[in-house]
C-alpha cells in the first residue's frame, strides 16, 4: 500500500533505493515500536483483576508484551532480509553495511520507548479514560513526523531540527543504513 499511495501516486524519493525496501525498512521497525506501545499501554488495564489477586511485580506484564512483541518483528524482518537478499542478487543499489551489528541496540531503543511511552500513557489512562482514544490518534501523527515513509533528506533544511528531535527518526534511518546502505 504504502509502495503504490507514496511511491506511485506522491512519488516521495526513497533516496535511488526499490520503493519496496524503503517502506518495509521503516515499517518492520515502526511497527515494533507500535506494537510494544499499544500493547505496554493496554497490558496494565487488561490484567487490573490479575494484579488484585496474586502478587508479582508489576512490570512482569508489560515486559512479557515487549518480548512476545518481538516474535512478530523477528518474523517481519525475516521476510525484509529475504526481500533484500533477492533485490541485492538482481542488481538493485542495496548496500547492508557493517552498522549490521547496531541491530541489536536498535531494536532494544525501539523496544524501549515503546516500553515507556506505553507504560506512561498505560499510567495516565487508569486516570483519564478518554485519553486511550486521541492514543491512536496521536500515534499516527508521530508516524508521519518520524521518517517512516520518507527519508530525513525529504524535509526542509529550516524544519530538519523537528526531525531530529524525534528520538524514534534517528533509530528508523540508522536502521535503514544498516539494512540498505542509505539513510
Amino acid at each position: 500500500t504504502y509502495t503504490l499511495v507514496f511511491g506511485k501516486m506522491v512519488q516521495l524519493s526513497t533516496d535511488g533505493l526499490p520503493p519496496i525496501l524503503f517502506y518495509m525498512a521503516g515499517t518492520v521497525a515502526w511497527n515494533y515500536f507500535t506494537a510494544c506501545f499499544y500493547k505496554t499501554n493496554n497490558s496494565l488495564a487488561g490484567n487490573v483483576g490479575l494484579f488484585g489477586k496474586v502478587y508479582f511485580h508489576r512490570l512482569v506484564v508489560p515486559l512479557s508484551v515487549v518480548l512476545s512483541s518481538f516474535i512478530s518483528f523477528a518474523i517481519q524482518f525475516a521476510i525484509f532480509a529475504v526481500m533484500t537478499a533477492v533485490f541485492a542478487l538482481y542488481g538493485a543499489p542495496v548496500h547492508p553495511n557493517a552498522r549490521l551489528v547496531l541491530l541489536p541496540v536498535l531494536v532494544g531503543m525501539l523496544a524501549g520507548y515503546g516500553l515507556a511511552l506505553g507504560l506512561i500513557c498505560s499510567a495516565l489512562t487508569t486516570r483519564y479514560r478518554d485519553l486511550s482514544q486521541l492514543v491512536g490518534f496521536a500515534t499516527q501523527l508521530l508516524m508521519f513526523a518520524t521518517p517512516v515513509i520518507y527519508p530525513a533528506s525529504f524535509v526542509i533544511e529550516r524544519y530538519r531540527w523537528l526531525t531530529q528531535a524525534n528520538p524514534l527518526a534517528a533509530i528508523i534511518e540508522t536502521f535503514r543504513r544498516a539494512c540498505l546502505g542509505v539513510g
